[in-house]
């Protein structure tokens, strides 16, 4: 997987996912057959990050037999999305310039890596890491062990610690992005790397505020 998507944002409850997204598709639906150039790339940039299957058509794209065929892409997906949907996808990537045609005419992609340091779609990538959960539990239940990896780790640690520890992740996925995707040689097959690190005790205030501290300097 050659995207990376991380929100630096506080975690906001369901309730604001569900009316951010309404009020969008509200403004989409008002602007129907108006649509500018900008909100239309709006709207493409607001589906990338907000379906977890735009991601990984668009490293599907990227695989060395690659056929631009719908159904094709909903097979190598696992039949996990529709024709329409992989499609569409291939439309808002076209749209967005994440992909285009070589002098073959053959779509690939446009740069090797997309990274999201956050911004106004963090509420939206944080749909697409709760997606991209849901295929994890996927694959626990329906994969074979030989194909898939799951592991954790639960500590008690110095709270003040975790920054660190989530920069040691920030340097694990950027090493895992480089060495096994970007400078791939040979791309058969798209895979996701999830990595997350919550807590299980409540914070206390001092806490907290230490998280916002910490948010602040990272953006």
């Amino acid at each position: 997987f050659r995207g990376e998507n991380r929100s630096l944002a506080p975690a906001r409850s369901p309730k604001i996912f569900q009316d951010r997204e309404y009020y969008f598709q509200r403004l989409s639906i008002s602007a129907h057959g108006n649509e500018s150039k900008q909100f239309e790339i709006l709207r493409s940039q607001y589906n990338y990050y907000s379906n977890w299957y735009y991601v990984a058509v668009r490293e599907v794209i990227a695989l060395d037999d690659f056929r631009e065929d719908p159904a094709w892409v909903v097979s190598m997906l696992r039949h996990k999305i529709s024709k329409q949907q992989a499609s569409e996808a291939i439309r808002h990537l076209e749209q967005l310039g994440m992909i285009k045609r070589n002098d073959a005419g053959k779509l690939v992609q446009s740069e090797p890596l997309v990274k999201y340091p956050g911004g106004i779609f963090n509420h939206v990538i944080q749909k697409f890491q709760i997606e991209m959960l849901e295929r994890a539990k996927e694959s626990l239940n329906d994969d074979e062990y030989a194909q898939r990896n799951a592991s954790s780790v639960t500590l008690s640690c110095d709270h003040e610690r975790v920054r660190d520890i989530k920069k040691c992740i920030d340097e694990f996925r950027d090493r895992i992005t480089l060495e096994f995707g970007v400078n791939s040689k040979k791309t058969d097959s798209v895979v996701q790397v999830n990595v997350q690190i919550f807590q299980l005790t409540p914070l206390h205030k001092s806490q907290k505020n230490l998280n916002q501290e910490n948010v602040s300097k990272e953006r």
